[in-house]
């Protein structure tokens, strides 16, 4: 039992707390159980110290409202809310066994291509429906991309944490337009600059910053010094990712580029194209999951190839689209054509032969008859120069 619980009864009167199992500058989460009907749940309550904190309890209890809003089975599922006996709100939300995508890499370095980019494809289709809802997470980062093993094995990608997404139609007014809000190493620089002007694009910048991350061990903005950091976002570009790992394909490289545009209007327009543009570069299931992500969006989007970006360098841009671009195929004609062209050669030589089978059997004596090119002409033959 956690110290900050009391050693016998049960939370909100049916929970029994168990052990912490993380803590967050919003939080503690605890794993617990319901007495009654003995599902496995975790709980997370706010810290007290931040009860006095303005616009704090209701900036908790939005992480609720917003996963509630989310069918998604690639989203936490939320089961209760509620207030503590101390005042402190709390979330009930399903238990998950498994480990967060910051853990992975800390212990195994970086994912293979085609693993980090279906995670990014799963954790899409959450942000996607979200979208939809018009909410923005505004922290997305490997720490808040949960691993778990569905049913049947297979890996499955929950999307945690929407304690500071962004209703676009509230009236709420909870961030001021000079703060930023999010976790600085994987905010965009309109982010950085106010976190209540963003819109849908910010996300898919931090999901690129998650794709960099993943593939590489390393982040593409990275400095000691928030100042220095901030720096950087706004006004250098990213390793190239070519240079820290040789085997991430070119293509990705630039989907990974053009989500870390500093304007975001050369960003993806949406999670869906994203979605669509990163398919190739997964295993199997990239057109599947592309297709998920574009129905919870609620969008019909075709295909987009790698090398057929916006925003990327023009040198990359070459470089991609001669190792990926398709052999140009020759046009084909219409059938009628090709039988009239076919006609006329046949045409060309019957006329040709005729024309070489009278001249080669004209009579010698013949007025028409050509000359042969080496003997002189009739009036040449009378003049003072005929030889005598």
């Amino acid at each position: 039992m956690p110290d900050d619980f009391p050693a016998e009864g049960l939370f909100a009167g049916k929970y029994r707390i168990e052990r912490v199992l993380g803590a967050g500058a919003m939080g503690t989460v605890y794993a617990a159980t319901h007495a009654v009907l003995g599902q496995r749940v975790a709980i997370k309550r706010m810290h007290a110290e931040r009860l006095g904190r303005p616009n704090a309890r209701e900036r908790f209890l939005r992480e609720a409202r917003a996963a509630a809003r989310l069918r998604s089975e690639h989203v936490a599922r939320v089961i209760d809310v509620g207030v503590a006996e101390d005042g402190a709100p709390f979330i009930v939300m399903e238990r998950l066994d498994g480990e967060d995508l910051a853990a992975l890499i800390e212990r195994d370095g970086a994912l293979s291509p085609a693993t980090a980019v279906e995670y990014v494809l799963q954790a899409a289709e959450a942000v996607a429906e979200a979208h939809a809802a018009g909410i923005v997470h505004r922290d997305l980062k490997p720490a808040n991309l949960f691993l778990i093993r569905d049913p049947a094995g297979a890996p499955r990608i929950k999307v945690l944490d929407f304690g500071i997404s962004k209703l676009l139609d509230d009236d709420l007014a909870l961030t001021r337009r000079a703060v930023a809000v999010g976790t600085p190493l994987y905010m965009s620089p309109e982010q950085m600059a106010s976190s209540k002007d963003v819109d849908s694009r910010t996300d898919l910048w931090s999901l690129g910053v998650v794709l960099y991350e993943l593939v590489t061990a390393s982040l593409p903005f990275d400095d000691g010094e928030l100042e220095e950091l901030y720096g950087r976002v706004l006004q250098l570009p990213p390793p190239a990712i070519s240079t820290l790992v040789a085997t991430v394909p070119a293509g990705l490289e630039a989907v990974i580029l053009q989500c870390l545009q500093k304007d975001r209007k050369l960003r993806f327009p949406n999670a869906a194209e994203l979605a669509a543009a990163l398919a190739p570069f997964a295993r199997e299931r990239g057109a599947t999951l592309a297709a998920r992500v574009a129905a919870a969006l609620g969008v019909a989007t075709a295909p987009v190839r790698p090398t057929e970006l916006l925003g990327v360098e023009p040198r990359q841009a070459k470089r991609i689209a001669t190792l990926d671009a398709p052999s140009p195929e020759a046009p084909r004609l219409p059938r009628a054509s090709l039988l009239a062209i076919l006609a006329g050669l046949v045409a060309l030589i019957t006329a040709a032969t005729i024309t070489a089978f009278v001249v080669l059997h004209r009579p010698a004596s013949s007025p028409s008859a050509p000359r042969p090119r080496n003997e002189a002409p009739d009036s040449a033959a009378t003049g003072s120069d005929r030889p005598k």
